[in-house]
């Protein structure tokens, strides 16, 4: 009897064992690692073995099932890897189902002299944005991982000294770019979950990211007062226009009249994004509005770091003003790009939402917040030949040229054919020309008048 009843214990123990080992395979998280790309001053040889090495370590950890994607880039036609994008979404499916996905990227830190890889680490399932750090070697990543899932978002611990890196950070933008200080500053102040430690992409060279922390920190801005259905549109620390929030649309509809050719860079994110909830699609216009602006804000803050970068950042290394010039060549077309999106909407909803379109064209701070943005953009606009041949000069002293050519920028030493950077120039030309046609040249007579 006893030798049966221990028999039959030692069935259930194993049967337990069996069973929660398989519990804890289920439970094990999934994570697709995006191959890493180029920021500037790397080769894409250097991606490719970051990405292996950063692969190798994570396995090593044993602590979730790893997958290493396909490089996907070339094939979809983008720039960097965006969780929106359907096709995109519908290959990580086809590949797995993952809990998250991590997509970076390598840069070469000039003012510290080393290599930077910055990740992003996604929750898949959820679409929330967790993580967005830097890290300098594989110890602190070991940590990380080592800390469990669902800790990544406590990542910021391992960079030295936090809360000095964040007065830096914040001294640099406060004398650098005291136009667009103020937004972070009110969101800092008033202690919303919004940290520029999250933009931080190196320890060393803290302008890196600013422009991204401010468009964000613009987005947030919107919704400070806390009140539903209005959103403040900064302009400059002397003004800020309330806007209220009228019914609207969502801008996917512009699908069915922008045609192929002019599917621009932002086309696919902020126009034909099929997420319901990203304020494009759920607030239209006045969503489409708060990206003119977001981005006018982070260019601008790229633009007033100049002298920073002059004093702290350019060097002998073309990287450098690659750092410098990437943003604002990223940037600066998207006053084109949200011209045609918001005008295209107008025309739109005078012809197929008239309720809509009397409305919104009734709404005078909107108006205003418009004509005051599109004022600010063309001043901007016009400072970027005198910022490219300053940055042309400065370069020019290390022994590095920087010369436009076109759609590209090239950037090396002096006397090599150096590395071509694109300017977006075609689809500034494009565009420009598309807001030339009738229909819109008489929209904007009843917009600026």
């Amino acid at each position: 009897m006893k030798t049966r009843i221990v028999k039959r214990l030692l069935l259930l123990l194993l049967f337990l064992m069996v069973f929660a080992v398989s519990l804890a395979a289920e439970s094990r998280p999934k994570i697709l690692l995006l191959p890493l790309i180029n920021k500037g001053g790397t080769t894409s040889e250097e991606c490719e073995q970051t990405t292996k090495q950063l692969g190798d370590k994570m396995q090593e950890l044993n602590l979730f099932d790893l997958v290493v994607a396909p490089d996907w880039l070339s094939e979809l036609n983008l720039q960097e890897y965006e969780y929106y994008n359907e096709q995109l979404k519908t290959k990580i499916r086809a590949l797995g189902n993952f809990d998250y996905i991590i997509a970076g990227y390598v840069f070469r830190d000039a003012a510290a002299g080393n290599y930077t890889l910055a990740v992003v680490i996604t929750n898949f399932k959820g679409r929330t944005q967790e993580y967005n750090k830097a890290f300098h070697g594989w110890s602190n990543l070991s940590a990380l991982i080592g800390s469990q899932i669902d800790s990544l978002k406590n990542f910021k611990g391992f960079l030295p000294d936090q809360a000095a890196i964040r007065t830096r950070y914040l001294d640099i933008l406060r004398k650098y770019s005291p136009d667009t200080y103020p937004i972070i500053d009110a969101l800092m102040k008033k202690k919303s979950n919004f940290d520029v430690l999250d933009f931080i992409l190196t320890s060393e060279s803290l302008a890196l990211g600013m422009d991204t922390a401010v468009h964000e920190g613009n987005h947030a801005y919107a919704r400070i007062s806390g009140k539903a259905n209005l959103h403040l549109q900064y302009i400059n620390p002397r003004e800020t226009v309330e806007v209220p929030l009228t019914e609207t649309f969502p801008s996917k509809e512009l699908t069915t009249v922008i045609p192929g050719e002019l599917r621009t860079f932002r086309f696919n994110t902020y126009v034909a994004a099929v997420i319901s909830d990203t304020s494009t699609q759920s607030e239209g216009i006045y969503g489409l509005l708060n990206e003119f602006n977001s981005y006018y804000q982070g260019l601008h803050t790229v633009c007033e770091l100049l002298p920073y970068f002059k004093s702290a950042v350019f060097s002998d290394n073309p990287g450098t003003y690659n750092q410098y010039l990437r943003p604002i060549y990223a940037d600066y077309f998207a006053y084109y790009e949200f011209r045609f999106f918001i005008e295209t909407y107008l025309l739109y909803a005078q012809k197929k939402h008239t309720e809509v379109f009397d409305k919104i064209m009734k709404n005078k701070n909107f108006l205003s917040a418009f004509r005051k943005l599109d004022a600010a953009w063309r001043k901007l606009l016009g400072n970027i030949a005198a910022i490219e041949s300053e940055v042309h000069h400065a370069a020019m002293e290390y022994g590095v040229s920087v010369r436009r050519e076109g759609k590209s920028t090239y950037i090396g030493l002096v006397g090599s054919r150096g590395i071509g950077m694109a300017n977006y120039q075609e689809t500034i030309d494009l565009l420009s020309e598309e807001l030339k046609k009738d229909e819109y040249q008489a929209l904007e007579q009843v917009l600026f008048q």
